[in-house]
């Protein structure tokens, strides 16, 4: 391990090196390069202008189409709709997000997939199978636990917060 890696995991407090499979997650998750980060940047920023104009909007409206998108998705899904709500009543709780199988499954990724949760990170496939594997995984390193972390931060919390259900 070089001294530029030692310093990447000691900024971000990473407590073993990255395995090859870690590796392969972090360019995707974070870009190969200067131009990907830089596009990464420009998408926060449209992150941000979707924010404002969802603002603008009529807040009566928008309650009426969020409960009849919810409804309509887990019309015939109980258990999920029941995970669903478990996860934004914590989320209300205690402003966060907890990574389990108890609040989260494949298919709730999926439908925050859908409802463009992940339209601004770099590859928003690849973050939706990245968040499922782990889910399924035993173990998570320290890295995967700070990507998951991040992912959750800044994909799912903006948009729980922005339902008003």
């Amino acid at each position: 391990m070089g001294p530029a890696e030692r310093a990447y995991q000691d900024y971000f407090g990473f407590t073993e090196t990255l395995t090859q499979e870690e590796r392969k997650w972090e360019k995707i998750l974070f870009g190969k390069n200067r131009e990907e980060r830089a596009i990464k940047a420009k998408q926060n920023q449209k992150e941000l202008e979707k924010d404002q104009r969802i603002a603008g909007q009529d807040p009566i409206e928008r309650k009426q189409k969020q409960t009849w998108l919810l409804n309509s998705y887990f019309r015939d899904l109980l258990d999920e709709k029941a995970r669903f709500s478990r996860l934004l009543l914590e989320y209300r709780k205690s402003g966060e997000v907890p990574f389990s199988d108890e609040n989260l499954s494949e298919y709730l990724i999926d439908f925050f997939y859908k409802m463009k949760v992940f339209e601004f990170e770099i590859a928003p496939e690849q973050v939706c199978d990245f968040l499922k594997e782990c889910l399924q995984a035993e173990h998570l390193s320290s890295a995967q636990e700070s990507w998951i972390r991040g992912i959750l931060l800044n994909c799912l919390h903006p948009f729980l917060n922005r339902l008003l259900i």
